[in-house]
């Protein structure tokens, strides 16, 4: 799977190198990252939004609005979303719920996010 510059996000066959499908979805912008994940596709926009979208039908299937510039990074486990963007912002998303993770504790290195369940802010972090 790729996403591009022009919008698009593209499944390809790694038998033959062809393109399988080309998703135009409602894109404002160029596509910074994307992730195959089971049957979704998440792609992350200089539009400041990652959308999630079925890998079959090509449809949207919901859309997180919340960074205030470009997102750059992502990454997914399970139903899990991390994304971090230009506005220096790292945001935590649940497929599930279709809103921020509540109260994860996030962790950042210089190449590695990771998520833990079950932070609770009020013992200092």
């Amino acid at each position: 799977v790729t996403g591009s510059d022009d919008k698009t996000v593209r499944v390809w066959s790694a038998a033959s190198g062809s393109c399988l499908t080309k998703v135009v979805g409602d894109h404002q912008g160029p596509l910074s990252d994307v992730i195959l994940q089971g049957g979704l596709i998440m792609t992350a926009c200089f539009d400041g939004k990652v959308r999630v979208i079925d890998v079959v039908t090509g449809r949207l299937l919901r859309t997180f609005p919340g960074h205030r510039n470009a997102v750059l990074t992502m990454d997914a486990r399970g139903r899990i979303v991390v994304t971090g963007g230009n506005d220096r912002d790292l945001r935590v998303w649940d497929l599930e719920e279709r809103a921020v993770a509540p109260s994860p504790q996030v962790q950042v290195s210089a190449n590695r996010v990771m998520v833990q369940h079950g932070y609770d802010k009020s013992d200092g972090g």
